[in-house]
């Protein structure tokens, strides 16, 4: 349900916000991102720089639920 936004835990159970089950949820890629989020929550599936302000990507696993 997102009650959380991206909030993750290590143990199954339920949400303490509306008390349904919690989703697994798998690592299933790497994007980059550029650190000061200049262009939001865009990522890129390579390293390098960031077409806005210039500052090296940095690398965050994206993650799906499975």
């Amino acid at each position: 349900m997102k009650c959380e936004g991206e909030k993750t835990y290590a143990k199954a159970g339920k949400c303490p916000e509306c008390r349904m089950a919690l989703a697994k949820v798998k690592k299933i890629a790497v994007a980059y991102q550029c650190p000061m989020k200049c262009e939001g929550e865009k990522s890129y599936t390579t390293d390098g720089r960031c077409p806005v302000c210039n500052m090296n990507l940095t690398r965050a696993e994206t993650k799906k639920k499975g």
